[in-house]
């Protein structure tokens, strides 16, 4: 009993893990969104998954499964959703729990897509963990940002105007 009083008393010394990265993303609101909120395709953007989904196919559910490089499985559980606007969602860990809350700005142009991160518990290795998630954080929503603007640029080409630019059409 002792030894888990010396654990807890170390891990309340220290201080929650806290992430957030934005990035701005060319593609319309509503677009977006769909892209967003589809949780079978997390798995092409976010890189500390091998898969996710949604436990009855549907993004509103309550609750999902990821699968992880190593092949373990991991439930999440939405706790918010707001309609082209954010979404939140939890993780249980033994002795901690994980919190990402994902928001959407829009802006001229596009959207300005913020990932936030935070834990709170016990945390077991705090900084081996730390490490590995600040390594994937930022760069999974780079990731976000190709995958969203590819697609949305892909299905659209040919709603982009031509301009003919040949010296022929300068005189």
């Amino acid at each position: 009993m002792g030894f888990w009083i010396m654990i807890v008393n170390y891990a309340s010394q220290l201080p929650l893990m806290h992430l957030e990265h934005s990035e701005f993303i060319a593609v319309p609101t509503e677009i977006f969104w769909k892209t967003w909120i589809n949780v079978n395709d997390w798995h092409a953007w976010d890189l500390t998954i091998n898969a996710a989904q949604s436990d009855t196919g549907e993004f509103d559910t309550l609750c999902g499964t990821f699968i992880l490089p190593k092949g373990q499985t991991q439930k999440f559980h939405f706790t918010k959703i707001e309609e082209e606007k954010m979404y939140a969602f939890e993780i249980n860990l033994p002795f901690t729990n994980m919190h990402i809350i994902r928001r959407l700005k829009p802006v001229d142009g596009g959207v300005i897509v913020t990932h936030e991160f935070d834990t709170d518990g016990v945390m077991l290795l705090p900084n081996a963990f730390y490490r590995s998630v600040k390594k994937y954080f930022k760069q999974s929503l780079i990731k976000l940002k190709y995958f969203a603007e590819e697609s949305y640029w892909r299905t659209n080409i040919s709603k982009i105007p031509c301009v003919d630019r040949s010296p022929a059409m300068a005189s």
